[in-house]
């Protein structure tokens, strides 16, 4: 049982109100990216299945005080809904699926590329092109690239969802998802992203 004022890790609680304010403060003063502001909090480029972002105001409010001091440790990364919230400088992000972290490294080292293409899948976005680039994507996926990491975004965003699922062969198989206009992540929120990433190890 917990005592008043102790953390679920077993600490005395540090973070009272002005702690709070101060956290925020800090969690918010991301490094800065041409056309975002700096108190601006970058959103998960990704839609997942279990993903934190409806609730990553309330997870933010357990943190200790000294967080961004501290080595911060994800090893079911899904769309890091809570890394990109308080972008660590010191982070070790994992996960099963090697698509997704590949899809990260990426967006880490090439973000202009990665953006340029989901740019260019957003445009054409559309039921046949969807089908288009998932089966691109299936014919690819041993591949590493700025281009597959963007068709992973596009699936993504694109699925029914946020799924992912792949058949017995190891081929995305989630139907088009209908979200009409598709809403993708924007250069600004790529290289933010990147920023962020810069400061991580990512395994699979």
């Amino acid at each position: 049982m917990l005592r008043r004022g102790q953390n679920p890790i077993g600490r005395s609680s540090t973070i009272g109100r002005s702690n709070n304010r101060d956290f925020r403060v800090a969690v918010n003063g991301h490094a800065s990216v041409p056309g975002l502001k700096d108190h601006e909090p970058l959103k998960p480029l990704l839609r997942w299945v279990g993903g934190k972002q409806q609730i990553v105001t309330k997870l933010v409010r357990f943190l200790p005080g000294d967080v961004l001091n501290r080595r911060y440790l994800e090893p079911f990364a899904g769309a890091a809904s809570l890394f990109f919230r308080v972008g660590p400088s010191n982070a070790v992000l994992s996960d099963a699926n090697p698509h997704l972290i590949a899809c990260y490294k990426f967006i880490r080292d090439e973000p202009d590329n990665v953006a340029r293409e989901l740019a260019a899948h957003r445009r054409l976005s559309s039921e046949f092109h969807y089908k288009v680039v998932r089966a691109t994507y299936n014919r690819l996926t041993a591949s590493n690239s700025a281009a597959q990491a963007a068709r992973f975004l596009y699936l993504n965003r694109a699925c029914f969802n946020g799924i992912f699922r792949v058949n017995v062969s190891g081929e995305f198989n989630v139907p088009y998802g209908w979200k009409e206009p598709l809403l993708v992540p924007d250069r600004t929120s790529i290289l933010h992203a990147s920023t962020l990433l810069g400061a991580a190890k990512l395994k699979a």
